[in-house]
């Protein structure tokens, strides 16, 4: 079964924020089929600097980076704008790591290895949720 994207989220930016390379060179290319402009950060604090700077409609982020992880990333993100939704792309599944990310009011989270109808899925999800705050 595959999962059309909702064609909403051409319209909209997004950030990446991935430390990985190997990771990055397998998820822009599909991040920039699905957005209008995709932002990317190697780290947290790269990504709160350029959230900053461009205020994107959408975060994804890896979790486990040097400089500041995403949890911490997603924390400052939020206390600057709550409504902007994140999504967190980890390998981590631990229960400590959930109830931050509840905590923070994380919008969605996606487990590596990637499941893509899962993380179509979420965006979709997220998609719904940014169409019926704009109403």
């Amino acid at each position: 079964m595959n999962i059309e994207i909702d064609p909403y989220l051409k319209t909209k930016t997004c950030m990446y924020v991935e430390d990985d390379m190997d990771i990055y060179s397998l998820f822009f290319p599909i991040l920039n089929k699905i957005f209008k402009k995709v932002y990317i950060a190697k780290n947290g604090a790269e990504g709160l600097d350029l959230f900053k700077q461009k205020n994107p409609d959408i975060v994804l982020s890896d979790i486990k980076m040097p400089e500041m992880n995403g949890l911490e990333m997603a924390y400052k993100i939020k206390a600057i704008d709550h409504k902007t939704p994140i999504m967190l792309i980890t390998a981590f599944t631990d229960i400590d790591f959930l109830k931050k990310a509840l905590d923070i009011n994380i919008d969605a989270y996606v487990t590596k290895p990637l499941n893509k109808k899962k993380f179509f899925l979420k965006l979709n999800e997220i998609a719904n949720k940014l169409k019926s705050e704009k109403k």
